[in-house]
């Protein structure tokens, strides 16, 4: 748990939320989408009201011109090979995506993932492997959790060879708890 009394949140501007009292405080925990641009960007607030004022919503079903310069732009700054763009609503749905493509272009079934990680609720729950956000229910689903490398707090903090060490732990996941064929390999960057 966070903490014990939730914030009721009213506002946010830039790096700075305000709850119902008028309380400021500095966002250290920049949710999903406030992480890179803060809250309530004055260019990214008026990009939004231009879009909301020609389109408001449709379904990645039918195509239109922004989706359509997005992934062109997209597609030009990854590597070569990587060119073909499929656009989602939430981080949670990209992962059950991913999960169900490596399956049917690999044929194997097994997903790892690291302990500590968050990949997303609902039918990415059995990804994620934070207490803090498990529940009560079955959470198999071929998915494996081999051990994040905690380079600070973990059981190889502070020694020169623990990038190997971890590595042969996910190795040993992999080995002891599938049949060694891997559809997946998901971590969190950060």
């Amino acid at each position: 748990m966070l903490y014990k009394e939730p914030l009721l949140i009213v506002e946010g501007n830039m790096q700075y939320l305000y709850d119902h009292t008028g309380r400021k405080y500095l966002d250290l925990f920049a949710g999903v989408s406030t992480s890179g641009m803060g809250h309530c960007h004055p260019r990214i607030t008026a990009k939004i009201k231009e879009q909301l004022e020609k389109l408001q919503h449709t379904t990645t079903i039918y195509m239109n011109d922004e989706h359509c310069l997005y992934a062109e732009e997209l597609a030009a700054k990854l590597p070569e090979g990587l060119d073909t763009i499929y656009f989602t609503s939430s981080g949670s749905e990209s992962n059950a995506l991913a999960t169900q493509f490596a399956r049917a272009h690999t044929g194997h079934y097994p997903i790892i993932t690291l302990k500590n990680g968050y990949h997303g609720m609902g039918g990415t729950q059995c990804l994620t492997s934070v207490g803090s956000w498990n529940h009560n229910i079955p959470r198999t689903q071929g998915i494996e959790h081999g051990p994040f490398p905690d380079m600070y707090r973990g059981p190889f903090a502070g020694m020169s060879n623990a990038g190997e060490l971890y590595a042969k732990d996910v190795k040993d996941t992999i080995d002891f708890c599938t049949a060694g064929n891997v559809a997946l390999f998901m971590a969190e960057p950060i």
